[in-house]
């Protein structure tokens, strides 16, 4: 079986005048081997937003991809 890591990440930086603060959604979801990168990775994110003025939201759950989210 093929181990894969995927971390998407997912801005609307260019839209942040037009819809207020910037969001982004950090997406993480390992098929067996889970990264030690992504540990660092996540909290490194999350400091950028802080410094940057943007949000950011963590989740390794597929189901938050929906049509109204």
């Amino acid at each position: 079986m093929k181990k894969t890591i995927i971390i998407c990440l997912l801005a609307g930086l260019a839209f942040t005048q037009a819809f207020g603060k910037a969001k982004v959604l950090v997406f993480s979801k390992t098929a067996g081997f889970h990264h030690n990168s992504i540990a660092v990775a996540v909290p490194a994110i999350i400091k950028l937003g802080q410094e940057n003025n943007f949000d950011v939201d963590t989740t390794t759950d597929a189901t938050k991809f929906t049509k109204a989210n």
